[in-house]
């Protein structure tokens, strides 16, 4: 064997050997390119997704609920408001026939008054003097300062004025001739069925603080539906 061949098998395991490490180091990645934005994996993205999923169906839910308790405080403002300025009544007995009929149910305007007085001709609710439990149903005929007279026949004068009242039952007077000056916040009551009904001719005036409001609408039955009319302008011949 000559020395070139010997020298040959000395080297070539030492070359083998360098060959896959020839630098030392492992081998470099290749780096990402620059030019193009990165974009998340989508094992990293889909925990995102749902995050704002769930949060999108938080924020509807908050919404919802909002708006059912907004429609519930406008809905009990609203009733207040309503009880506070509306109440309805059952007419009981036949006081005030023709206007109104036994056991029809009528709207009150309670607050009718809040801006100015009650009037001659309206017809309102109130409890009764002699018992403040009973809620009654009539006619003003007299404001605070009249002079009211009935005779026998049922005529009725305001300061000296005959008032014709077309909205009555005729009926002769069931109770003795009344003559009354009215005091400050008291008011002449009548009921339009002037043969049967308990009014001022029996128990005297009515004061301010017991006028509950004016009856407005008569909604029950159906059929009877109607508002009341005004009846002031048979009133506007009354001099103070």
């Amino acid at each position: 064997m000559s020395r070139s061949d010997v020298e040959a098998q000395e080297t070539m395991p030492l070359r083998s050997m360098k060959g896959p490490v020839t630098s030392g180091r492992p081998p470099s990645r290749p780096r990402p390119s620059t030019d193009a934005p990165h974009q998340p994996s989508a094992a990293t993205s889909r925990p995102h997704r749902r995050y704002q999923r769930r949060s999108s169906v938080e924020a509807t839910r908050l919404r919802t609920v909002r708006e059912l308790l907004e429609t519930i405080m406008l809905t009990v403002l609203l009733f207040m408001v309503f009880r506070f300025a509306v109440q309805n009544y059952r007419v009981d007995g036949h006081s005030m026939v023709p206007t109104l009929q036994d056991q029809q149910y009528i709207l009150v305007d309670k607050a009718a008054y809040l801006f100015h007085p009650p009037e001659r001709g309206d017809v309102i609710v109130f409890a009764y003097p002699l018992d403040p439990t009973q809620d009654y149903v009539k006619r003003i005929i007299g404001l605070p300062g009249d002079h009211v007279e009935v005779d026998q026949d049922g005529t009725v004068f305001v300061n000296g004025t005959e008032i014709r009242e077309p909205y009555v039952n005729p009926s002769l007077n069931p109770y003795t001739p009344t003559d009354l000056a009215l005091q400050a916040d008291q008011y002449f009551v009548l009921g339009d069925n002037r043969g049967d009904s308990s009014d001022s001719r029996a128990w005297g005036p009515v004061p301010r603080q017991n006028i509950i409001g004016k009856a407005a609408l008569v909604y029950w039955p159906l059929g009877a539906l109607h508002i009341l009319p005004d009846e002031s302008t048979y009133f506007q011949v009354v001099k103070p």
